[in-house]
């Protein structure tokens, strides 16, 4: 069972806004996340993450271990860093607009994601 969480709004969290569990593979669609520690926070499994509004204080998407999750057409603008991939993940971004003004985005050495040129990121800064 693949669980949809679509069109609800969840703001000032002091964790996650969305907390997705290791083997998980829900669809989070059309939601509004604001001011959450972090606006969806993903942890393996294999989300797809679209059309999401995140914005505010904090970190937008973040993306920790393995799994092949999906993130298209979500605008994150956001404090911290916009959307950050760790771990062996290989995530597929594609058609997103992404600025943080510590990082719009931040992939560390081990994930191997795609990221493709319809995604538009801003400076950080």
């Amino acid at each position: 069972f693949d669980p949809v969480i679509r069109g609800n709004t969840v703001s000032g969290s002091a964790g996650s806004g969305v907390y997705v569990g290791p083997q998980a593979a829900p669809t989070l669609e059309r939601n509004v996340l604001t001011d959450n520690r972090v606006g969806v926070f993903l942890s393996v499994g294999d989300a797809v993450v679209r059309s999401n509004d995140i914005a505010g204080e904090g970190a937008g998407i973040f993306v920790n271990g393995g799994g092949t999750p999906l993130l298209e057409g979500n605008t994150v603008d956001v404090t911290g860093r916009g959307i950050s991939i760790s771990g062996p993940s290989q995530a597929t971004l594609t058609d997103n607009t992404v600025c943080g003004q510590e990082a719009s985005l931040l992939v560390d050495d081990a994930a191997n994601p795609e990221i493709d040129e319809s995604n538009q990121i801003c400076d950080a800064g």
